[in-house]
């Protein structure tokens, strides 16, 4: 019963940091003319004024088209790099559907963990680590607008990404084992 409550928890927590990790920055850069370009799993923003707190900026959400398209066209010759970093927003989304019915599972059912919990896990895991590397190698070189800059990825969003993962690898392990025990 122990068990449980803590795959439980191991779920609930990478559903928490995986959602924080779909909406956050997960990359800036500022460049040469006194702006900033932040990045995420969705978006582009270059904001003009970065030290000021209204300052304009331009946004685009690279998925669905919308905003100042030119913020978020793909660089010369990344096709294969941009659609990794399309893939990345679904994969996790998927990892966090996984993860929460996990979770909800694991919340209602009165038995130990079995096959299903597992799978889920499992496959959550897999989605959230996929997209992650997937936008890690992605970022730096699949849009235009950021080419010749030195992008750092880092910040709230990519570290509740790689703390997602661990959790759901902890979730892994411990319905492995439960199931293994029998």
């Amino acid at each position: 019963m122990r068990r449980q409550r803590w795959i439980l928890r191991a779920c609930f927590l990478a559903v928490i940091c995986l959602g924080v990790a779909l909406k956050g920055v997960w990359a800036r850069v500022s460049a040469d003319d006194g702006t900033r370009w932040d990045v995420s799993l969705r978006k582009v923003s270059h904001v003009y004024r970065p030290h000021v707190r209204t300052s304009a900026h331009e946004d685009c959400d690279f998925l669905s088209g919308r905003g100042a398209v030119r913020v978020c066209a793909p660089a010369e010759g990344a096709d294969v790099a941009y659609s990794l970093l399309c893939a990345a927003f679904p994969l996790i989304l998927t990892a966090v559907v996984l993860a929460l019915a996990c979770g909800i599972l694991t919340a209602v059912s009165p038995r130990p963990p079995s096959n299903t919990a597992v799978a889920l896990t499992g496959a959550a895991l897999a989605a959230s680590f996929g997209g992650t590397l997937m936008a890690i190698i992605a970022m730096p070189r699949s849009l235009a607008g950021l080419e010749g800059l030195p992008l750092r990825l880092g910040g709230l969003a990519y570290d509740a990404s790689w703390l997602g993962v661990g959790c759901l690898a902890i979730a892994v392990i411990l319905s492995a084992a439960s199931v293994l025990r029998g």
